[in-house]
């Protein structure tokens, strides 16, 4: 049996984290009820290659770093 473990680099956390805060004040502004922030990830794993993109609300999240912005990993469970 396998898990899929998916791991969002601390900046592209930090992105998320900051739309998330602005979508949720801008609705407690317009006294509207909070409703949640979307995390896409579109991604293909062929032969221990690894294609992803991340979006927030369809809103891309780009690298600031030449860093990866998410790491996929294949776990063996027993």
């Amino acid at each position: 049996m396998q898990q899929l473990v998916i791991k969002l680099s601390p900046q592209a956390t930090a992105q998320y984290l900051a739309i998330a805060a602005s979508k949720t004040q801008k609705e407690m502004h317009h006294d509207m009820e909070a409703s949640g922030v979307q995390l896409g990830i579109n991604m293909s794993m062929i032969a221990g290659l690894n294609f992803t993109d991340i979006d927030i609300n369809g809103q891309s999240i780009t690298s600031v770093t030449d860093d990866e912005d998410l790491e996929l990993e294949l776990i063996e469970l027993n």
